[in-house]
């Protein structure tokens, strides 16, 4: 069952200055703040959610698609949890939570929170995974085989690390697929990001840990590498020079730099992005040019470092009126369904969110006419290719999306004009691993989803 209250969202609130106009908005939650917290479309709905851990477990604020969020408290056993993921963990067709959890600070456990569908969630251990002082994790199809894995991180005796790979070869049985034991330093709040940072099409890892930061996931192997040697802020991935692969932003407790990776897993020269210090960074496309900008807060403040290109960057500030609090983690979504990413800081109170002052006119548009859609999939499941048949009672522009266990978007085709009647569409999926996906064909407000699978 689910405790429900209504979050209060204050209006937007304009400021302007010398720069773009801010339209910021003061999202306010109920219960302990603090946690891990991620963006995601939780319910499958078509639109961005939060979710949120907990000292007892999670809680999830519902997006209505228009920016007002309804905040959901499962009712969960009292214990004590650290950090959090969202997957689709038994490949159902729905958002499951992960999380790490000890009943005694001291033996930890992965647990799981499946959801039934409807939004109610049930609490097991995944009993295969035995997680003894493993402080950190992250959940990514690891082996390319449409399941999620599960990465976690050790600190041993602050002297030594483990990164440890436990792998889904068939729905809920898990085997150890890699380990590898580094060297570094201690970090006081681990954390552990999944993230394809050599371009092979794999996913790996990069932790906070000040040294050997950047685990390689190969075949058989993991290849853990040191980026930089960090002490503070959570560093943030992103492609910064352009030439396809991921390199590390962090912050020392001071200026904000950037490790560059300058052939594939060797990590080169050190950039200064800024001489002032910040407290959480990102990385996004602030000003959709095709390149990775930097985001950082500092106190109240956000500021946006633009790439310019050839390793130049402009920097523009961003001040929320008074009262908006000091967010220690910054996130980037889309909670507004404009098409552009927003940053959304973290605080002891909630949320405060900024508008991307470089996407769409705002002005509000007369509501499209609701239809009802109906969807049908052949063959499925499939192999390669899938034909999408939807019956239009009128032309319409119609957006496919097909989204992974993960909730990762894996193929679309945007803004299709369609004319009245039987439409057939053909989805590709001769470049995706065998697994279990979910198909949204959105037509204006109506929308209709259905579960694909793929066998090779």
């Amino acid at each position: 069952m689910f405790r429900r209250m209504i979050v209060l969202l204050l209006a937007g609130v304009w400021v302007t200055g010398d720069s773009l106009a801010q339209e910021w908005h003061l999202i306010s939650v109920d219960g302990w703040q603090g946690g891990a917290a991620v963006v995601v479309d939780f319910d499958l709905d078509g639109d961005q959610d939060l979710v949120e851990r907990t000292l007892t477990g999670f809680f999830w604020l519902e997006n209505d698609g228009s920016g007002n969020f309804t905040q959901h408290n499962p009712d969960l056993p009292v214990s004590t949890y650290s950090q959090l993921q969202v997957a689709d963990l038994d490949s159902d067709g729905d958002m499951d939570v992960l999380t790490l959890q000890t009943a005694d600070v001291v033996n930890w456990s992965v647990y799981w929170f499946e959801n039934d569908g409807a939004m109610n969630f049930s609490e097991s251990i995944i009993a295969e995974i035995p997680t003894m002082d493993w402080t950190a994790f992250t959940v990514a199809d690891f082996t390319l085989d449409g399941l999620p894995d599960i990465m976690l991180l050790r600190q041993i005796e602050q002297q030594s690390s483990n990164y440890r790979i436990y792998y889904q070869f068939a729905p809920l049985a898990f085997g150890v697929y890699a380990d590898a034991f580094t060297s570094h330093l201690n970090s006081p709040l681990p954390a552990l990001t999944s993230q394809d940072m050599d371009g092979d099409g794999r996913p790996d890892a990069f932790s906070n840990c000040p040294l050997d930061n950047v685990a390689f996931v190969d075949d058989t192997q993991i290849t853990v590498s040191s980026a930089v040697q960090m002490e503070g802020v959570i560093p943030a991935a992103g492609d910064i020079d352009g030439d396809g692969l991921q390199d590390i932003v962090y912050a020392d407790y001071g200026p904000l730099y950037c490790n560059l990776q300058a052939t594939q897993r060797v990590f080169g020269d050190q950039i200064t992005l800024h001489d002032d210090g910040s407290d959480a960074l990102a990385t996004l496309d602030w000003n959709a040019d095709g390149m990775t900008d930097v985001a950082a807060a500092t106190g109240a403040q956000f500021r946006v470092y633009t790439n310019e290109g050839d390793l130049e960057f402009s920097s523009e500030s961003f001040t929320p009126p008074v009262g908006y609090g000091f967010p220690f983690h910054l996130l980037t979504g889309d909670l507004d369904g404009d098409d552009d990413l927003d940053l959304i800081g973290k605080t002891f109170s909630g949320y405060t969110w900024l508008e991307n002052p470089h996407g769409p006119s705002r002005t509000p548009e007369a509501p499209p006419q609701r239809i009802e859609l109906a969807m049908n999939v052949y063959p499925n499941p499939f192999n390669a290719t899938a034909t999408v048949a939807i019956d239009l009672p009128y032309p319409s522009q119609v957006n496919l999306t097909l989204v992974n266990t993960l909730g990762q978007v894996v193929w679309s085709r945007p803004n299709v004009q369609a004319g009245a009647g039987l439409q057939q569409f053909s989805v590709d999926g001769s470049f995706m691993t065998s697994g279990t996906y979910l198909l949204r064909a959105e037509i204006g407000t109506a929308e209709v989803t259905q579960r694909m699978v793929l066998l090779k």
